[in-house]
């Protein structure tokens, strides 16, 4: 699948954990789209999840909607 990450005019943090991840998407061919995402298209996702330097964390559902939680191991190395 397809990894969407919210673009900086979206208001996050251009931190060493976003550089991270972006670096690693990059090296291991893994496709993603940074944008400005809506809360429809978010709803449409296989998974959700957020990060910050620390690791991942996984969001069960949003507005009943239940979202995979099964941890992504190769995103997990990012922060090891």
């Amino acid at each position: 699948g397809v990894i969407y990450t919210p673009s900086l005019a979206c208001s996050c943090i251009s931190g060493v954990g976003r550089k991270a991840q972006l670096q690693f998407f990059e090296s291991a061919a893994i496709p993603y789209e940074v944008g400005q995402f809506s809360p429809e298209q978010m709803l449409n996702a296989d998974r959700v999840f957020v990060s910050n330097v620390t690791g991942l964390s996984y969001i069960a559902s949003i507005e009943g909607k239940r979202f995979d939680t099964t941890p992504i191991e190769k995103l997990h190395r990012i922060f090891i």
